[in-house]
């Protein structure tokens, strides 16, 4: 079992762990933008930074995890729109962005996700149609 000590450590220094599976870091009081750097963990199947404080747009970069089965950024600070990279991420099966700063139309590349079973966007300022 590998633990790791993040009292010292960025979200940035993310990218040397090319073998995680399931990243957790709910609740962690985490500023700032998502770094470009998650997208480098193409083995990652699990992804929660929920109920943090994460600013700016989700980075297309994060079109590299295309094994992502569950995507929570729900409760933070993101805003733009919803891009239409999450079209390349096919094995996602739930998608929480709630409870951000997000606008726009939802892109039609959603539809290309035939796993997907729980889309959930409340309290944005998003359409619930395809653009």
């Amino acid at each position: 079992m590998l633990i790791l000590d993040i009292s010292i450590w960025t979200i940035r220094n993310i990218s040397v762990l090319k073998h995680l599976t399931n990243l957790d870091l709910s609740r962690n009081a985490i500023t700032g933008p998502l770094p470009p750097e998650l997208g480098s963990l193409n083995q990652l199947i699990f992804l929660n930074l929920s109920h943090n404080k994460l600013t700016g747009t989700m980075p297309a970069e994060m079109s590299g995890l295309f094994n992502l089965r569950v995507l929570n950024l729900s409760y933070n600070i993101l805003h733009g729109c919803l891009k239409s990279w999450i079209g390349a991420l096919t094995h996602l099966q739930r998608i929480d962005l709630g409870y951000n700063q997000l606008e726009g139309s939802l892109p039609m590349e959603l539809t290309r996700l035939g796993g997907l079973e729980y889309l959930h966007v409340p309290h944005n300022q998003v359409f619930d149609t395809f653009y």
